[in-house]
């Protein structure tokens, strides 16, 4: 076998040679080039080292710079000129990298819908102070409310999830419940029904509108969560299922655009009724979060707010005009006999007019019983 002294220099003259052919006889293209002095130096950190001495002999030292970062060299290895360098390098590309996340954000921006309300009005709660002022201005008569909730993925496994968050959104602010740390803060004191009674009484208050899509599914994983809200989809009142109107919204809004949507993935559920009634969908990246890990990422909690706001925004605009999205005038109809799932009770409908987000009265959509 040959000793590495010999194969190192059989390897430094195959990279000389590279180097001639690439930029005397110019000969040899970039890519067969780079291909070529990527195997011939392989991990071999005294091949390395002369590489980036023939790249400054031959190129230039922001070119060593780069094959410096390709090849992971520390800098006690590299040349000063060639160190330098290297940390602009690493300073420019963190900037190009802020710059790119300022563009990916402005395009989400551009092609998502968007919380109309300021960031300051999304109100995480975790503590029962914290409740109580949520407590008082959800519970009130007249009240139009949207509500959603999130758990952690099942990934296939057996049973409901226990919910995480659930978000409840008024007109000029939204706020999210941390139900374990809240449940967990009732266990310490001893009134674990504080938060179950919180939700039996918004569910069960007729004067209360609440607007949700697929809400029967949202019933039973909050029955999973708690065995005292198993009664709640009976006990259910004033509430409004959007998902039962959902296939009924034929005609896009006007101010849809399907440029720059061309290669995204298809949108469906609730995201497609935001994108039929409001414009643009919703950004679906972080439905499949952890919900349970603390603390939740601020996408999480932009992600979550928005939710259960557009539910408030698709409400009102279809009673406004349900006409322009191919609803009959009387929206009782889209209601009535299309269940959000199979096992739906056939309550009566309460005939009085419901108030939109807006305070004005929704005299097309009639409050429908969820399950």
């Amino acid at each position: 076998a040959l000793c590495p002294n010999v194969i190192n220099q059989r390897h430094l003259r195959t990279l000389n040679y590279l180097f001639y052919k690439r930029f005397v006889e110019k000969t040899m293209t970039q890519e067969n080039w780079t291909d070529h002095v990527q195997s011939t130096v392989g991990e071999n950190r005294w091949l390395q080292g002369h590489l980036i001495q023939l790249l400054i002999s031959y190129c230039d030292l922001n070119t060593a710079a780069r094959w410096a970062q390709r090849c992971n060299l520390p800098k006690e290895m590299l040349p000063y000129g060639v160190a330098d360098e290297l940390q602009k390098l690493q300073i420019q590309e963190r900037v190009e990298e802020a710059s790119k996340e300022d563009h990916y954000e402005e395009s989400r921006k551009k092609d998502y819908y968007q919380l109309p309300i300021p960031r300051a009005n999304i109100h995480f709660l975790q503590t029962w102070e914290e409740m109580l002022q949520c407590w008082e201005k959800v519970l009130r008569p007249g009240q139009v409310v949207g509500i959603d909730m999130e758990w952690r993925p099942s990934f296939g496994m057996v049973g409901k999830p226990r919910v995480s968050l659930l978000q409840i959104a008024l007109k000029d602010e939204v706020f999210l419940l941390d139900l374990p740390r809240l449940l967990e803060q009732a266990g310490t004191e001893g009134e674990k029904e504080k938060l179950p009674h919180f939700i039996q009484m918004l569910y069960s208050d007729a004067a209360i509108t609440k607007l949700g899509y697929g809400m029967s599914e949202d019933l039973k994983s909050l029955a999973a969560t708690w065995s005292a809200l198993k009664d709640t989809d009976k006990q259910a009142q004033g509430v409004v299922d959007l998902l039962t109107v959902d296939k009924q919204v034929d005609v896009l809004s006007p101010e849809q655009s399907y440029e720059g949507r061309r290669f995204r993935q298809p949108e469906k559920g609730l995201s497609l009724l935001v994108q039929h009634v409001l414009g643009k969908p919703l950004d679906k990246t972080e439905q499949l979060s952890n919900w349970e890990k603390r603390p939740l990422r601020e996408e999480q909690i932009l992600y979550a707010a928005s939710d259960a706001y557009c539910l408030l925004e698709i409400y009102e605009k279809l009673c406004k005009d349900p006409a322009s999205f191919g609803l009959s005038s009387d929206l009782t109809e889209s209601l009535v006999g299309k269940p959000s799932i199979k096992a739906r009770s056939k309550k009566q409908l309460n005939k009085q007019e419901v108030p939109s987000p807006s305070g004005q009265v929704c005299k097309h959509l009639q409050r429908a019983a969820c399950c």
